[in-house]
């Protein structure tokens, strides 16, 4: 056998060199030029074909040119953010490359990516090298936190680098600011030539001041910072860290780091996903600020400081996200485009085993229900999210999506998720899922999960990889499901307990409900007081099923306990099974709005408080269900007195939605709802309002996009108190009108454009009308808005002017609006505006009962004020057609809350000059909406 030993060598020997490919090799030489705010580069790369086929084309990407252009995809991703700067941006401003000159032939593809065309295909395993000459602008710090502040700089993706391999085919991505680069391992050699003020830091080792280099990594991140200045507050520290297998880590960072911390957080991470990958990590503001631990900073505003959680806490916390995301970021190459859930799922899931391990009693609101006070109370006491713990955080992040049916695929590619959804189902989603199936397989998969990390350290891999990975260290469970139905559908987990029942003394039969007919396990635990008596894991049934556990005299009896599994509906997995609430909920009176609490059938309530001319001060109690996390059914009542009139005033009303799953429905959600209202419309006349719909929600075609349509039916019917001794029309009095509606709306940032059609009809009259809306931001404060309203009575037996379409002011016949004095013709509360029907401003107090179109027109011009002007033409019965104009200013005290319009001139002439029966304050109109509702809808534009 000895005599084989030298072939066996030589044998081994060969393949191991032929296995190991030469590497891709990046060597620039480069002088930054701080007062130009850009860097001379001469980049030299050496490309190796790693695939087994001719290559005639290469790619290269240069992320920083996505800067360049306001109509570069990096431009119109920051749009989607609804972030501007980046497309407001001077052109002489811009980062991007400029003089740029290649070895080889090329052309751009796309603002960031360069295609390369070499004299001669590439052989396979062959290398080409490629020089490239060029001047790199760098962009400003405040665009993607990658750039240049003052004397600060973070530079990285400022050359050009190699996209990595997939299938023999290079994958190339434009920049889309979702730090998901999917470079080719690479050996760097940087020289950068830099003021001698200047210090830097670095994921590369730091030969000399000037010379950074790198071995087989996939990006290059470089720091400066004025030794002296500290302007910016970018001071630059390090600490040497020990890892387990004896070698050390240096942390290079931006703030200051404690060391007996840091170690601690890489001792877990070490234990859970395996050896760091690397001699050393950058922790940067920009990583600070990315991967903060979003909910525990103090309260702070409008004169209020809350502390949430001690200031080590906080500490402690953001440096784990942050050191964690470095960590699993640098463990393995994966195209976090299309793998993004593997990344970001690891990074939630290592933050709940963190607070489980070093925080498992940390409260949601942390200390706040005890320091917050209000006079002698401590009222979030009160509440029950002030008894949820912090890892029940994930919980109602998840529920918060799913319920309203924006959720997506886990394995939807990353810029195809919408921004919310990045962190809610490319995280935590993920995270809970990876908890739930640890639970499940009895710690087995935390071993995959290990397995992988380290199978896999500094090495490209796949998502197939990872669920090899999982599967191979899961052999007592059957996990398909996870990975079929979990990851790669919307199928939604709801188990429903619907029952138990005593079967004998020592045995309990339990009806559970698969609402969705999942395929993944769940979980039944049986409580005596708050004692753990019974729990184990059962095997998922379409429909109902029924399932025994043994009897131990149990208070209650739970499903999918501590959120182990990431349900759409944890408000149905609660059952007593003693007292007057057998088998049910306890019923619960809570004042204010809450957080579910699944033990209780809960019913809120609290104090409201309303004012119009009629009903004078409305006082009264609003009885409602609805909570932070939507509900399918939601309903309130709404009992009022009327102070004015000494009666009993008030509203109700309920909906249900469904939201239809299948992909293939066209609906997010079809909503039934309803509501009756009883107040008065003018001096001791009531009405009476009962308006039954339904509403159809389509889904968006392109989820990133703030484009919503609506189709809606209405049929509202209205009985008006009848004054007494005017002859009256009854038709004005009582009517029904069946009113359908489409509604389209894009909230685009730059180009915001929506549009309406509507009918009206009843037994006497019928019209068709619509508008559309145009708003054009042409500088970051700065908006041009046009609107476009036109309607046709096709038929009109009316005998009065009732129901026409008003020029200046709406008559308001099905009350849509809340108005303070809808039936006032003088005073302060008939000059209240409602942008609708012809939307004047002047009181022009004209009608139209045939056709009218009219435009209205706004710009901004400085500070709150805008620029008005309205124009329109319309037509009554037996006369011809009329034309009015009016201009002015409007004043944005407060947007959409407090406003006032100043009319100047119109049609009835110079308006502050005008000698008529009104003087010059009785012409100026206002709008008073203390709407919250439409404020919260404006800022969640851009999240989902």
């Amino acid at each position: 056998m000895k005599e084989h030993y030298p072939y066996i060598v030589f044998v081994f020997l060969g393949f191991f060199l032929y296995s190991q490919e030469p590497s891709n090799t990046i060597k620039i030489k480069a002088k930054l030029n701080v007062e130009k705010r850009s860097i001379k580069v001469n980049q030299t790369v050496t490309f190796h074909n790693p695939t087994d086929q001719m290559l005639d084309k290469i790619y290269l990407t240069i992320w920083l040119n996505g800067h360049q252009s306001k109509h570069s995809k990096l431009t119109k991703s920051r749009l989607e953010k609804r972030k501007t700067k980046l497309y407001f941006q001077k052109n002489k401003e811009r980062g991007g490359i400029y003089d740029l000159e290649v070895s080889e032939a090329y052309q751009f593809i796309d603002y960031d990516i360069i295609e390369i065309f070499p004299q001669k295909p590439l052989a396979p395993h062959d290398s080409l090298k490629i020089v490239l000459d060029f001047r790199a602008k760098i962009p400003d710090y405040d665009i993607t936190r990658y750039g240049n502040q003052g004397d600060y700089f973070h530079l990285k993706n400022w050359f050009f680098t190699i996209p990595a391999f997939e299938n023999n085919k290079q994958i190339t991505y434009s920049s889309k600011d979702f730090d998901d680069e999917f470079n080719s391992f690479t050996d760097y050699s940087i020289y950068l030539q830099y003021p001698f003020y200047l210090q830097s830091i670095s994921n590369l080792k730091i030969k000399d001041d000037y010379y950074f280099i790198g071995k087989n990594i996939t990006n290059a991140e470089i720091l400066l910072k004025n030794k002296v200045s500290n302007k910016y507050h970018h001071d630059f520290y390090s600490q040497n860290l020990k890892k387990k297998n004896g070698t050390h880590l240096l942390i290079e960072s931006e703030a200051p780091i404690n060391q007996e911390l840091a170690q601690k957080q890489l001792d877990f991470l070490e234990n859970h996903l395996g050896d760091s990958p690397k001699d050393k990590l950058l922790l940067t503001k920009r990583n600070q600020h990315k991967n903060s631990f979003v909910g525990i900073d103090d309260i702070k505003g409008f004169g209020v400081n809350i502390t949430l959680f001690p200031k080590e806490v906080q500490n402690e916390l953001n440096l784990f996200n942050q050191f964690s995301n470095q960590f699993i970021e640098n463990k393995v190459l994966l195209n976090k485009r299309k793998d993004h859930w593997i990344l970001n799922g690891t990074e939630i899931y290592m933050q709940l085993k963190y607070l489980q391990t070093y925080f498992p009693n940390l409260k949601l609101l942390g200390d706040a229900p005890e320091n917050f006070k209000v006079l002698w109370t401590k009222p979030l006491k009160a509440f029950h999210v002030s008894k949820l713990n912090l890892q029940d955080r994930y919980n109602l992040m998840n529920l918060f999506i799913i319920r309203k049916n924006v959720d997506q695929k886990i394995t939807t590619p990353l810029d195809s998720l919408r921004n919310l959804n990045h962190s809610i189902i490319s995280g935590v989603q993920t995270g809970m899922g990876f908890n739930y199936l640890n639970d499940y397989t009895e710690n087995q998969f935390d071993k995959g999960l290990k397995t992988f990390f380290t199978q896999y350290n500094n090495q490209y891999a796949t998502a197939k990889d990872f669920e090899n990975s999982i599967k191979s260290n899961s052999t007592s469970n059957n996990i398909d499901w996870f990975f079929d139905e979990y990851l790669n559908s919307r199928k939604p987990y709801d188990f429903q307990l619907k029952k138990f029942k005593k079967i004998h003394d020592d045995s309990i039969k339990l009806t559970v409900k698969n609402k969705y007919n999942s395929k993944g396990p769940f979980k039944i635990s049986a409580y005596k007081n708050d004692t753990v008596m019974f729990e184990k894991w059962f095997e998922s049934h379409d429909g109902k099923q029924s399932y025994f556990i043994p009897n131990h005299d149990y208070t209650r009896i739970e499903i999918n306990d501590h959120h182990i599994v990431p349900e759409i509906n944890d408000l149905n997995n609660h059952i007593n099974t003693k007292g007057l609430f057998k088998n049910k909920k306890t019923p619960q009176l809570k004042f204010l709005m809450d957080v579910q609490n699944p033990e209780y059938a809960q019913l809120f309530y609290q104090p409201i408080l309303n004012w119009n001319n009629y009903d004078g001060l409305l006082l009264g109690l609003r009885l409602y269900n609805s909570t932070l996390i939507n509900k399918r059914f939601h309903f309130a009542f709404a009992p009022q007195y009327s102070f004015e009139t000494n009666t009993l005033t008030g509203s109700a009303k309920g909906n249900y939605s469904i939201y239809p799953r299948k992909s293939s429905s066209i609906f997010e959600r079809i909503r039934f709802g309803g509501g009756i209202a009883y107040y008065h419309y003018d001096q001791d006349l009531s009405y009476f309002q009962m308006s039954p719909s339904i509403s159809f929600k389509f889904k968006r075609r392109y989820q990133r996009a703030e484009i919503n349509n609506t189709l809606s039916f209405r049929l509202n019917y209205l009985d008006k108190e009848t004054p007494l001794n005017i002859p009256v029309n009854n038709d004005e009095y009582q009517y029904t009108i069946f009113n359908p509606i489409f509604r389209h709306s894009n909230n685009h940032k730059i180009n915001e454009f929506s549009y309406f059609a509507s009918l009206h009809q009843n037994k006497t009259f019928g019209k068709l009308f619509g508008e559309v809306y145009y708003r054009k931001r042409f500088a970051p404060r700065k908006v041009l808005g046009a609107r476009l309203f036109g309607g046709y009575f096709y038929f009109n037996d009316t005998e009065s002017n009732y129901f026409d379409f008003g020029l200046d002011r709406v008559n308001d016949y099905m009350f849509d609006y809340q108005l303070y004095g809808r039936s006032e013709t003088t005073g302060l509360l008939s000059q209240e505006y409602v942008l609708a029907e012809g939307g004047f401003k002047s009181a022009f107090g004209e009608k139209a009962n045939q056709w009218m179109i009219t435009s209205n027109l706004e710009a901004d011009v400085w500070w709150r004020f805008s620029l008005y002007g309205d124009l329109g033409f319309f037509k009554n019965k037996y006369e011809s057609t009329q034309f009015r104009y009016d201009t002015g200013f409007r004043l944005k005290l407060i947007p959409d809350f407090l406003e006032f319009y100043f009319p100047i001139q119109s049609s009835l002439g110079f308006e502050p000059s005008l000698e008529d029966e009104k003087n010059y304050f009785e012409r100026i109109r206002f709008v008073f909406k203390p709407n919250f509702g439409k404020a919260i809808s404006y800022l969640r534009r851009g999240w989902y």
